[in-house]
């Protein structure tokens, strides 16, 4: 199942209950059912896009020397496990439809 998390720089979107997003300290959190804590999934450096799909985050992470927004992408579980380099150029834009995952290639002028 595809859903959106987050996509925002200066917003909070709870799509999906059991997970948070909070962009100013950069973390995601998961909710533990039994203790209804959140526990710390991943502090990451990203101003992007989250999407949650089958069990994976996917998310562009901030590269600082360029505009905001732009990155690689990355997955990774959402335990926060298995870290995993998707696309090594700098993308903008993901989306995924199921085996497809759609984004703007920055490296090779948004093609």
């Amino acid at each position: 199942m595809l859903e959106k998390v987050y996509e925002s720089a200066n917003k909070k979107i709870h799509i999906k209950p059991e997970f948070l997003e909070d962009t100013e300290n950069k973390i995601i959190r998961q909710l533990n059912s039994t203790s209804h804590k959140r526990n710390l999934i991943y502090r990451y450096r990203f101003d992007g896009q989250l999407i949650l799909d089958d069990g994976w985050i996917y998310y562009i992470e901030h590269n600082p020397e360029k505009q905001i927004f732009v990155g690689k992408l990355y997955k990774m579980r959402t335990d926060g496990s298995e870290k995993q380099l998707v696309i090594d150029n700098l993308v903008e834009r993901i989306n995924i439809n199921k085996d497809y995952i759609f984004y703007s290639n920055v490296d090779d002028d948004s093609r």
